[in-house]
């Protein structure tokens, strides 16, 4: 039964989450500026605090197992034009929490990128045109400068691609798949006339040989541990980017970073939409075998230095090839 209790945002968590974006729309395909002036020297305002996991039972993506401070934090809303916080509860199953959550890292990455900077508001056809361009790699050509590590579109070399490293060494699981399990993150900046317009974390794994987009991540609570496994979805921007990093000609042998790349794709699904996804976790998430999951991780034998770190990296190594295998077992009944 649907309540009519609603955990909703404070009028301070609706302005942090509007100020992140600078008031704009959070979906990439929309962009637009929600505030502005009216005729009458007053403020116009079309955004809104969306709840990504809904407010209340019965509505879109309601979590049962959320606190109400946790339905009511910030780390639950998004800011959006009222007619994107429209869409997105219009069709739960395509707008997954997820995705959701990845258009708003994306759009405060690339607000907090130009932050002090002159910036062009409107980059949805440049957007949607410097993906088209990425499916082709020999469109591209490297930056000739020792300072910047990246690429420039040959016809165009206002389009570019820069990648600045983090002070980030962790090693996630799948690092230890690796010959080497040396890692290292760096952000991806896609720019236009030095206006980033998309932001993406990618990672250089088995020290160097293989450099990807880090894969999105997916979670599972047991024995109150929480797991994470790795997935792309077919054709998004995530695997448009990994494509072109990983067939762009090296001029060199790779087939150390192809033999990396294989041992990744071992644990990381690739799924053909965010519906099969949805329908996937939904079906064959829900009754997990942990002991045959634990097996999996048993095979790999150095994944840590503490009796923690091990235990948990074993369980995550385990849950990515039991859940490639699970998936290939969806892919075989459907």
């Amino acid at each position: 039964m649907k309540s009519d209790k609603r955990d909703n945002f404070t009028e301070l968590i609706k302005n942090k989450l509007a100020k992140r974006v600078s008031y704009i729309c959070s979906n990439p395909n929309c962009r637009k500026m929600t505030i502005g002036p009216d005729s009458k020297k007053g403020i116009n305002n079309i955004g809104v605090a969306a709840h990504i996991c809904a407010a209340a039972p019965g509505g879109p993506r309601y979590d049962v197992n959320m606190t109400e401070q946790e339905r009511k934090s910030i780390d639950n809303g998004i800011w959006l034009c009222q007619s994107c916080a429209k869409l997105i509860d219009s069709d739960e199953n395509k707008y997954t929490v997820s995705l959701i959550k990845l258009w708003k890292e994306q759009t405060e990455n690339i607000i907090g990128y130009n932050f002090g900077k002159r910036i062009i508001l409107s980059q949805k056809d440049k957007l949607e045109y410097i993906f088209e361009t990425l499916k082709d790699v020999d469109n591209w050509t490297e930056i000739k400068d020792e300072n910047i590590d990246g690429y420039y579109y040959k016809e165009n070399p206002s389009y570019r691609i820069e990648i600045q490293s983090e002070e980030n060494y962790n090693t996630e699981f799948y690092s230890y798949l690796m010959s080497n399990n040396s890692t290292e993150f760096s952000m991806l900046y896609l720019k236009y006339n030095n206006t980033c317009i998309y932001s993406k974390q990618i990672v250089s794994l088995d020290s160097g040989r293989l450099k990807t987009v880090v894969p999105l991540s997916a979670y599972i609570n047991f024995n109150n541990n929480v797991y994470k496994y790795k997935y792309f979805i077919k054709n998004s921007k995530e695997v448009i980017l990994r494509d072109f990093l990983f067939n762009y000609e090296k001029g060199y042998d790779n087939s150390e970073e192809v033999y990396a790349m294989d041992r990744l794709n071992e644990v990381v699904v690739e799924f053909e939409s965010n519906k099969e996804f949805e329908e996937f976790k939904n079906n064959y998430i829900k009754n997990i075998n942990i002991e045959e999951v634990k097996e999996y991780g048993k095979n790999v034998s150095y994944v840590g230095d503490t009796e923690l770190e091990i235990k948990h990296n074993q369980v995550e190594i385990g849950l990515g090839f039991y859940i490639k295998r699970k998936y290939i077992d969806y892919k075989n009944n459907n």
